[in-house]
């Protein structure tokens, strides 16, 4: 159950039908916005309570602008999502996928995240809908300014801000597409790990052994395990946004992406010793066995803070 949560605002006198102030309204409520109890010094009609939304006196109902929640039945909106289509492990019905400790969801739809060109994560917009957004080249998160919710929900006139300031990563997009392969095919590693992977997958696009274009270079047959057609972390790469239904998966998509934008603007690349190959020793089968490449015309390469056992990076001699 969340703290008990003060809600401030004009109240209407019952007796006078007139407005006399502001005064303050106690109502604990649990994670799902199931009220526990009303407290306040003077008699009010509020309706502006679980996520400051208007609940209709009549059904007892929050109105959050795209869909009407249910209060008290499992708290579940009271019709289809409409991004369902984006979502089809998830419930059309479902309230911030049913994880409203980590995700907020303010008017029924779904999460736009935000990052610098550094690949630093600045928050989100608290809506749903896998929208990755990156600033511009002339302009710089002013981080150090404390009445901003860095790294996590953004107000509304903050959001509109950084829209304003940034460009939308699509994920078709050079960025996109890495950042889509990251999350199929390496969401468990560390970030160091993830940028090497990135890196070497940038080399291969400057590498005439190799096709000359990213998307080229992702889709090239049987380079990337994770993209064969039966591989279960296909899913990841097809359609990320369908994955995001727990914080474990937002955690590492937001970790994929931040390490796609940073190799691609050039802040961590050349990271990974020049290699172009790489495999990991794990999801080998059997496990820890190699691939069938000539190792003969291969040079095994030491990245910083890549662990072998995780992965193994070679260039051509």
């Amino acid at each position: 159950m969340k703290p008990a949560t003060t809600y401030t605002s004009p109240a209407s006198n019952p007796d006078s039908g007139l407005f006399f102030g502001t005064f303050p309204q106690k109502t604990p409520h649990t994670d799902f916005s199931e009220t526990i109890s009303v407290s306040t010094s003077r008699p009010c009609s509020n309706i502006y309570t679980f996520t400051g939304k208007e609940r209709d006196e009549e059904t007892g109902y929050g109105y959050f602008g795209a869909r009407y929640m249910d209060y008290e039945l499992m708290t579940m909106w009271l019709s289809v999502d409409p991004l369902s289509d984006k979502y089809p492990s998830i419930s059309p019905y479902a309230y911030c996928a049913w994880n409203p400790v980590k995700l907020v969801d303010p008017d029924g739809r779904e999460l736009a995240d935000f990052y610098d060109r550094q690949g630093n994560y600045l928050g989100n917009d608290g809506k749903i809908d896998g929208k990755v957004y990156m600033l511009k080249e002339d302009f710089q998160a002013n981080t150090e300014d404390t009445r901003i919710n860095w790294g996590g929900t953004l107000d509304p006139k903050h959001v509109d801000q950084i829209i304003a300031s940034s460009d939308e990563i699509t994920m078709n997009s050079d960025i996109g597409m890495l950042s889509r392969l990251l999350y199929a095919e390496f969401r468990g590693q560390s970030g160091n790990e993830q940028r090497v992977c990135a890196d070497i997958v940038l080399n291969r696009v400057d590498d005439s052994k190799f096709p000359n274009t990213l998307e080229e270079v992702i889709t090239q047959k049987h380079q990337f395990s994770s993209l064969n057609e039966n591989d279960k972390n296909r899913k990841y790469f097809e359609n990320p946004s369908a994955t995001l239904d727990n914080s474990s998966n937002i955690e590492a998509w937001r970790n994929c992406v931040s390490s796609a934008i940073s190799v691609s603007n050039g802040y961590s690349r050349g990271i990974s010793c020049n290699a172009t190959l790489y495999y990991s020793p794990r999801s080998m089968k059997p496990k820890g066995s190699a691939p069938q490449w000539n190792f003969k015309l291969l040079q095994e390469v030491y990245p910083q803070g890549v662990n072998s056992n995780n992965i193994r990076c070679f260039k051509y001699k």
